[in-house]
């Protein structure tokens, strides 16, 4: 029986898989992702509220880039709508779709799932290890 840990990290030039580094960037996307589905789940906002939002609520230093790339990501699975508000500064706005508030519910109850059963998992270096 063999009772090697997982390593899940790997050399960032492999082939075999995504280097620890890389696994955190693509966790970070996915939260970032439920939390603007959740901020527009509230009320449709424009991308500079949503990115005002997040900073607030996690005092991140976020650039508004990442925020405009999640949401075009988003726009294009069909989670959120995009839409033009005339006034004094024309803007977009984006709104939740019904496609997005399924797959927020659905996904969110799976992510308490695996924070839940990722929780006794710590990193140490670029390997991630059970205690």
């Amino acid at each position: 029986m063999n009772n090697r840990k997982p390593e899940f990290s790997k050399p960032a030039n492999s082939k075999d898989g995504d280097t620890g580094e890389q696994i955190g960037a693509k966790i970070t996307k996915g939260l970032l992702c439920l939390i603007i589905l959740q901020l527009l789940e509230a009320k449709q906002m424009h991308k500079y509220e949503i990115l005002s939002r997040i900073r607030e609520a996690f005092s991140l230093t976020l650039p508004i880039n990442t925020v405009y790339f999640i949401l075009k990501t988003l726009e294009k699975r069909g989670y959120v709508t995009k839409t033009a508000v005339e006034g004094a500064s024309a803007r977009e706005v984006y709104g939740l779709t019904d496609k997005g508030l399924h797959f927020l519910g659905f996904d969110a109850s799976r992510t308490i799932v695996c924070a839940k059963a990722l929780q006794p998992i710590v990193v140490q270096g670029h390997k991630f290890v059970n205690p």
